[in-house]
C-alpha cells in the first residue's frame, strides 16, 4: 500500500443533514451528492425507513420538487428504458436514477433540494402486489 501513499488517519467525518419524520408515512431528507451519470443520490437510507416504522416498511414513492418516482429497482439496468426510477445505490443510500441517461438532468434536481420519501407495508407483509412499475418525471 506504501505505493499508493502515505496511510492517514485524520478521516474527515461528513455531517449530513438529519433525516426527519415529517408525517405518519413520510420521511424527508435532501439531495447530498449528483455523480458523473446524473444519478441523484439522497440522504436517506434502507436503515431509516426501518428505524421508523420497522422492517415491514418500504419505499413506496419519493417526490424531488414536482417529481414522483413510483418505482423502485434492484439495480439499475432493471430500471429498464421508461424513466426515472429508484435504487440503492452501492452506497447504501437511496438514488434516484434512469438508464443511460442524467436522472438529475430529466427532473432538474440540484443539490440541498429537499427528498420526501413515502414509504407504506412491503409488498409481502401485505400480500398485495408490489407498486405500479413506472416513474414520472
Amino acid at each position: 500500500l506504501s505505493r499508493i501513499g502515505p496511510e492517514i488517519d485524520d478521516y474527515v467525518q461528513l455531517n449530513l443533514p438529519p433525516v426527519r419524520k415529517t408525517g405518519s408515512s413520510v420521511l424527508e431528507g435532501v439531495v447530498v451528492h449528483i455523480d458523473k451519470f446524473g444519478n441523484v443520490i439522497t440522504s436517506l437510507r434502507p436503515e431509516h425507513v426501518e428505524e421508523h416504522y420497522g422492517e415491514e416498511f418500504s419505499p413506496r414513492l419519493f417526490r424531488i420538487q414536482e417529481t414522483q418516482v413510483d418505482r423502485h429497482c434492484r439495480f439499475y439496468a432493471e430500471g429498464g428504458a421508461d424513466g426515472v426510477f429508484s435504487l440503492i445505490g452501492s452506497s447504501g443510500y437511496y438514488e434516484i436514477a434512469a438508464l443511460k441517461k442524467p436522472a438529475a438532468g430529466l427532473i432538474k434536481a440540484r443539490r440541498g433540494m429537499k427528498v420526501a420519501l413515502e414509504v407504506g407495508p412491503a409488498p409481502a407483509a401485505t400480500g398485495a402486489p408490489p407498486p405500479p412499475d413506472r416513474g414520472r418525471p
